[in-house]
């Protein structure tokens, strides 16, 4: 199956209107993941949430955050491109160290964590709050760096909101 310039290899995962594919841009051969959502399956709140996830991903350029790459409509569903995070999620991540009985070192807890501060700090300066940050939205890259995704219950901040106030 191909989108645009985006040839689907296997579905990752599957949400109420979403199924996420690995996929590879024809051009050069990039592994990207796309997310096809089904628009005509939405009411008009659901469609405008969607847009929204799509304006939050284009306005954070963050090397902790899932970054986006393009955007379009495809036979009646969005198509979002993203870039590709090989480790997957960190919930599968903590699963497998479990099964193995292993735990995670603690120099690699400090450093996921500071990570995750570094792309939360990013998103309150652009007056966003992510508000669904849990293990599976929490991705992995190939150097097992960190990368928050899933935007889809972000909320741009009205001005009134000081969320760097710390009193």
């Amino acid at each position: 199956q191909v989108y645009g310039d985006y040839e689907v290899l296997k579905p990752i995962g599957k949400g109420k209107f979403a199924i996420v594919y690995r996929a590879q841009r024809i051009s050069d051969g990039l592994i990207v993941a796309l997310k096809r959502i089904s628009v005509d399956m939405m009411d008009n709140k659901a469609r405008e949430k969607c847009l929204k996830e799509v304006r939050l991903l284009q306005s954070l350029d963050h090397t902790n955050i899932i970054r986006y790459m393009d955007s379009f409509i495809s036979d009646n569903d969005l198509v979002i491109i993203v870039e590709w995070a090989a480790a997957g999620d960190l919930k599968r991540q903590l699963r497998k160290a479990q099964e193995k009985g292993i735990g995670f070192e603690e120099r690699i807890i400090w450093k996921y964590f500071a990570q995750i501060c570094e792309a939360i700090k990013h998103m309150h300066e652009k007056r966003i709050m992510h508000r669904d940050l849990k293990p599976e939205n929490i991705l992995l890259n190939d150097r097992m760096h960190i990368l928050i995704t899933d935007f889809g219950s972000a909320k741009f901040l009205k001005d009134k909101y000081n969320i760097n106030n710390n009193r």
